[in-house]
């Protein structure tokens, strides 16, 4: 029974993590006061050559890390809470304002992994104005009955950053041998997470690499599996903005393309087109459904109108789609599946052991993309194996500088354009994010 597994210290770790984060973290706002009031200060834990030696593991392995933090945000934007704080400010929802969004992400984030960290200093700086940006956001979506940004949320966000870097760098060409790297890439989004306000207790990247990992794959079995099937109206209107914005810098970007990379990555059934199936692993069973049906209990009245979508997450089996299961058919009369919106998920892995994932991989959603599309697929496989040799990375590390350059250029002359309209019309009140 998965119930009467012997868990590893890093998985007891990992474990009474998560149960903090799920029973605590919801009801903390992820910041308090006034949105000018956001200061910080570097924490007592913090390691310079930790940092130094975690900023230049990205650098090193730069291509696979910023595809990475690509799929990341993917997966993010799966969260209903998260996308419709995203969707209320407005600033994302087209093409042309996600475009400017998320090559401000990129500059800001790419500056973080460059520069010194001290109070002068424009990484500094950059992280006090993504919080009070975040706080801004917060204070937006509370006011129209979104519900505040918490720690949860938050503290969620890392995963986008290091999730896939830690969890599936063979599938990123990402040189995961270098444990001191690992080490430093987690200490510095340790510190990156302090400084945007989440708090130690729910920090992460607090534990050592193997703790993390296991958070990782929690997250990855018990959220993100079955939150990115999901694909609500809004995540896809808001998915396809993204891509449609990024298209002018990223070539052969498309919806359909774009989602069976990610999902690919996290491993949903299906789409494991040039995967090694020896390799491919799941979290395997870690709380019993007391545990879970505990968490539920404190969760449920604080999530509110999302609790709908949220029935498929940390539950004691993993939701798959029921067009995805050899063509199985979900009668609501079943114990063996659920119907969200107008989706149907049958469960799988109900006290099963991780053996039985593996019967359910295969390649064939591959096979209902146009075939242009499943061309594309090839091809971004293609580049990721060639990325693993020498003159491959540097081939495409030459083609990152290319496209990050035009990203580059394009912030600095929205940036200049902003600036000349911000000096003709006057100091204007804090925007939201």
């Amino acid at each position: 029974m998965a119930e009467e597994r012997i868990l590893t210290s890093s998985e007891i770790e990992a474990k009474r993590y998560m149960q903090n984060l799920l029973t605590g973290a919801f009801c903390k706002p992820c910041d308090i006061g006034a949105g000018n009031d956001c200061s910080a200060i570097l924490p007592d834990w913090y390691d310079e050559v930790k940092f130094k030696r975690g900023q230049k593991y990205f650098l090193d392995n730069r291509f696979g890390m910023l595809l990475s933090n690509l799929y990341g945000l993917y997966t993010l934007l799966a969260d209903p809470k998260g996308l419709d704080v995203l969707d209320s400010t407005g600033k994302s929802s087209t093409a042309d304002t996600a475009k400017k969004r998320y090559v401000s992400t990129i500059v800001n984030m790419l500056m973080w992994y460059k520069d010194d960290l001290h109070p002068n200093s424009k990484s500094w700086k950059s992280l006090l104005r993504v919080r009070k940006m975040h706080f801004s956001a917060s204070n937006s979506a509370f006011k129209k009955e979104i519900g505040l940004i918490t720690q949860f949320e938050i503290c969620i966000t890392t995963f986008g950053f290091i999730g896939f870097a830690i969890l599936r760098p063979q599938f990123l060409g990402i040189r995961c041998n270098d444990t001191e790297g690992r080490e430093g890439f987690i200490h510095f989004w340790a510190v990156i997470g302090h400084m945007l306000g989440v708090e130690d207790e729910f920090n992460m990247c607090l534990f050592n690499v193997e703790t993390v990992e296991k958070i990782c794959l929690i997250l990855l079995r018990y959220v993100f599996i079955p939150l990115i099937q999901l694909e609500t109206p809004k995540f896809k209107g808001m998915m396809e903005s993204l891509v449609t914005g990024l298209s002018s810098f990223l070539p052969h970007m498309s919806y359909n393309v774009q989602m069976f990379m990610v999902k690919r990555i996290i491993g949903v059934p299906g789409y494991q087109y040039c995967v090694d199936l020896a390799k491919e692993k799941i979290c395997p069973q870690m709380f019993t459904s007391e545990e879970i049906n505990a968490v539920k209990e404190i969760v449920r009245p604080k999530v509110g109108k999302y609790m709908e979508l949220y029935e498929i997450v940390f539950h004691d089996a993993v939701p798959i789609l029921a067009s995805q299961i050899n063509g199985s058919v979900c009668h609501n009369r079943t114990i063996n599946c659920v119907e969200v919106g107008d989706k149907k998920f049958n469960w799988i892995m109900r006290r099963a052991g991780i053996d039985s994932w593996k019967i359910h991989l295969n390649d064939s959603k591959l096979y209902t993309l146009s075939k242009w599309e499943q061309i594309t697929v090839r091809w971004y496989c293609l580049i990721l194996t060639i990325y693993k040799n020498r003159v491959g990375r540097c081939i495409l590390e030459m083609a990152l500088n290319f496209i990050l350059s035009r990203i580059q250029r394009h912030y600095d002359s929205h940036n200049i354009k902003l600036s000349r309209v911000e000096i003709a019309e006057g100091p204007k009140k804090n925007s939201e994010t």
